[in-house]
Formats: C-alpha cells, structure tokens, sequence
C-alpha cells in the first residue's frame, strides 16, 4: 500500500473477515497460510477500488463546476 492509514485499513478489514470466518477454516494447522490469503485478497479488492477513484485538484474541481456563487448547494454536495 501507498501509505500506512490505507494498509492499517486493510489489516483491519482481514481481522475482521478471519474473525466472522474462522469456522470455515478445516484445518488448524493451515491458520498462516489461510490468513494470509484473505489479506492478499482484502489489499488487492482495496487496489481495485482504488484505481476506480479519480482525485481532482481543488482548481480542477472548480473549473468543472463552472461558477460556484451560482451553484452553491452543488458545490457543497460535491465537495
């Protein structure tokens, strides 16, 4: 991950997955391995999501907006 507020986020997410699932897991033994692979798969969902979000600069936002005293509710919706 690009930065740790994003990989804590993750580490999180596949605690929490591992808690809600441990009774699926057969074999004890197998614990690290199968923890392991619901993190792999937890930070590669998050990758995926990530490249789907477009951040745009505050002037770029502005730009599309067009003048913001005319569309004020708009702007504070988006923003």
């Amino acid at each position: 991950m690009r930065n740790e507020a994003d990989a804590l986020d993750i580490v999180q997410e596949t605690v929490y997955k591992a808690y809600i699932s441990i009774d699926k897991l057969k074999e004890p033994k197998y614990f690290k391995t199968w923890i392991i692979r619901i993190l792999i798969n937890t930070a590669l969902t998050h990758i995926r999501k990530g490249s789907k979000i477009v951040y745009l600069e505050d002037r770029e936002l502005s730009e599309a907006m067009g003048s913001v005293e005319n569309r004020v509710e708009e702007s504070i919706y988006i923003w």
